[in-house]
């Protein structure tokens, strides 16, 4: 299945952020600015590293992911190497951002855009050739060179869930995937130490969705070397549900052991981003929120915890006031919409509900 969409992973998620979503998200969900943009927001280009920083300070949602994937395209095309080793061993620390989404959720989504560079595959071939030669044991570039496997078996494909495949467009997505978990594997002397590559090696299981055994086996071992990594369960929650084979007894029953070990100030943020991201993933071929199948009531008060958790979070704001008014719950959308003002996130409203409608139909005047 593809990356998270609105991963709370990327609003962790896109979003968990789900997780992308968190969300690792797509990138379709991102907004690229070009070079001359970045230098207008950040000054010239050339100090990469204080660039992410100021970026980390004030990460939340998808435009801020998409300005550090940005940056991270100009230092490839750039074959600045030790700069993207040095970012992506940062980013693999244990470190909030503001929105409550780890840093190397923040990477993900960066890399998901960065892989989305329209270079072609011989260009690929031969800048990833190049860094493994000067660089053997990098592991930014075995993250960056399976995340381009992944984007090429998503994009061979296609997104649509219900869409005929040809069978070659399927060979080439077991392919590429197999390729991924290959490049891994080489790798996992020296660059498992990085969250990202067990959620890339997870991915690559949950992509496939045959072999649940293995993507099990794959959670357990990442979820236990990283316990505190929401990206690790907001990956392998979109493997339970419905819409790839799940079941709601066990996506309920996934979500609640998450959260049982989560650490105490983290369980309601985790309660509402893993929710979030199997609806991420589902949303709009199934509403699972209408449906019954996520429950609101306990979702609902996760979420204004998490809001009062993360107070600067806008994206938070805007995604949950969506929610809440696609489950047609005013109470809680009333509460949500005065803090969000006129700082509306067009990115945090699905295009069938913009907040505008919403408004309408509760009567704000926010």
């Amino acid at each position: 299945m593809p990356p998270i969409q609105n991963n709370l992973l990327g609003s962790l998620i896109v979003g968990f952020a789900l997780l992308n979503a968190p969300a690792a998200m797509t990138s379709e969900d991102i907004r690229i600015p070009n070079l001359n943009q970045l230098e207008k927001k950040y000054g010239p280009s050339s100090d990469f590293l204080a660039k992410t920083r100021i970026i980390a300070e004030v990460s939340d949602g998808n435009n801020f992911y998409g300005d550090f994937g940005a940056l991270m395209q100009i230092q490839l095309m750039e074959k600045h190497y030790a700069v993207l080793e040095t970012v992506v061993d940062e980013y693999g620390r244990p470190q909030l951002l503001q929105d409550g989404a780890s840093k190397a959720t923040a990477l993900d989504t960066a890399l998901s855009a960065l892989t989305h560079l329209s270079q072609g595959a011989e260009w690929w071939a031969a800048v990833m050739q190049e860094w493994r030669t000067t660089h053997p044991n990098s592991t930014a570039r075995a993250l960056i060179e399976a995340h381009y496997a992944i984007t090429e078996a998503w994009s061979a494909r296609g997104r649509s869930f219900n869409a005929p495949r040809a069978p070659l467009a399927l060979q080439v997505f077991q392919e590429q995937l197999a390729r991924a978990r290959g490049i891994l594997k080489e790798s996992e002397v020296y660059a498992a130490h990085h969250p990202l590559w067990h959620q890339l090696y997870l991915r690559t299981y949950v992509g496939e969705g045959q072999n649940r055994e293995e993507a099990l086996a794959a959670y357990k071992k990442a979820a236990l070397r990283f316990p505190d990594y929401e990206g690790i369960p907001a990956e392998y929650v979109r493997l339970l549900t419905p819409r790839w084979g799940g079941t709601p007894k066990q996506l309920l029953e996934f979500t609640n052991q998450a959260t049982a070990t989560a650490k105490a100030k983290r369980k309601s943020a985790t309660y509402a981003w893993l929710n979030i991201a199997a609806d991420d993933e589902t949303y709009p071929y199934q509403d699972l929120l209408r449906q019954g199948i996520l429950p609101w009531a306990r979702l609902k008060e996760s979420v204004l915890e998490t809001t009062r958790l993360y107070p600067k979070s806008l994206w938070h704001l805007n995604h949950f006031a969506s929610l809440a008014c696609r489950i047609n719950d005013k109470a809680t959308y009333l509460k949500l919409r005065p803090k969000i003002g006129q700082q509306v996130i067009e990115d945090a409203w699905p295009q069938n509900l913009r907040m505008e409608l919403c408004d309408v139909r509760f009567g704000s005047e926010s």
